[in-house]
């Protein structure tokens, strides 16, 4: 335990330039508590969507990059966990669904909205190389 708590000091504060917001690793997502700071540090665990939902919803993050980059993050956590489960289809309905359950959670959030729109043109684009491809 003393090693992780370690490792996680080391990745929260990097070389001149403060605290970090957030730690990504792929398949994990730790959100630093911002309604905290400074009096306390805490981490908040990201498990997916919802969580990322939730987090931004709470205003436990704030500010629009990192709101943006939160859902994105959580969206990538859900996918990485879900490991190609899912057909072309119903991993397009998902991600859908996904991006629109993500703008709920802060709907005056420019960035976010603009980082969902650029994820549903992907899903898009991905969609209409399947069809031309024949899949």
């Amino acid at each position: 335990r003393e090693k992780e708590r370690k490792r996680e000091r080391e990745m929260e504060v990097e070389e001149g330039k403060g605290v970090r917001a957030y730690i990504y690793s792929r398949g994990s997502l730790r959100v630093l508590e911002q309604r905290k700071v400074p009096h306390t540090k805490e981490w908040v665990d990201v498990g997916g969507v919802e969580g990322a939902w939730k987090v931004i919803r709470d205003m436990t993050v704030r500010g629009a990059p990192l709101i943006a980059i939160v859902a994105c993050l959580g969206l990538a956590v859900e996918l990485v966990k879900q490991d190609g489960k899912r057909d072309l289809a119903a991993l397009r309905t998902f991600l859908r669904e996904s991006t629109a359950r993500l703008r709920t959670a802060r709907p005056t959030a420019v960035n976010l909205f603009n980082a969902m729109d650029e994820l549903d043109a992907m899903v898009d684009g991905a969609g209409a190389d399947a069809t031309a491809a024949g899949g």
